[in-house]
């Protein structure tokens, strides 16, 4: 079954500014088969112009029957997040009863620190389960490259989440001075 329900689509966010050619402005929610697909506000190909929950919002319970993987995307930048120790929200949630199947870490920037002690976990329902705590130093997970994670598709790997949980990036031992990385996590929701 598809619905859609309350989506508003402007030439702009603010009918009282002028368009950018190619600009669309959606508002509201539309929800396809129980998945709610665009909520808050969106603009292309200016870019976000408003509050966007997400792209994609599973439901809180999936019905049984044929099921598509969800993506999880979320980017650490020193630039943009700063590199002190302690814990980083990276501003992506997974769901409750979310199953992390596998993914990868993009790093597009090799992370560096002052001596290359500095250790960076990436984690969601327990410290350590996306990516263990390493040092920055050469040859880590950390370098310019695709990366492995802790969950590679099977069930000795995958972990399963208790509660709706924010992806954490920390950083211990000694700041990071520079970097970036997208991690890339798959995932389907349980009950």
């Amino acid at each position: 079954m598809t619905q859609t329900t309350a989506l508003r689509t402007t030439a702009t966010p603010d009918s009282t500014k002028e368009p950018s050619p190619g600009d669309i402005h959606a508002e509201g929610a539309l929800t396809i088969d129980g998945v709610s697909t665009l909520t808050g506000a969106i603009a292309a190909p200016g870019g976000v112009t408003g509050p966007l929950s997400g792209l994609v919002t599973p439901p809180a319970v999936m019905a049984d029957g044929l099921q598509q993987v969800l993506l999880a995307r979320a980017t650490w930048d020193f630039a943009v997040d700063g590199g002190a120790v302690g814990a980083i929200d990276l501003g992506v949630t997974l769901p409750d009863n979310a199953i992390v199947l596998d993914g990868v870490v993009d790093v597009i920037t090799t992370l560096t620190s002052a001596g290359d002690i500095a250790t960076i976990a990436l984690h969601a329902e327990a410290a350590d389960d996306i990516v263990l705590a390493v040092a920055i130093g050469t040859g880590t997970p950390w370098d310019l490259g695709l990366r492995a994670i802790i969950p590679l598709g099977t069930s000795a790997t995958a972990f399963k989440l208790t509660a709706a949980r924010a992806i954490t990036a920390t950083i211990a031992v000694e700041a990071v001075t520079a970097g970036k990385f997208i991690l890339l996590v798959r995932y389907v929701i349980s009950e």
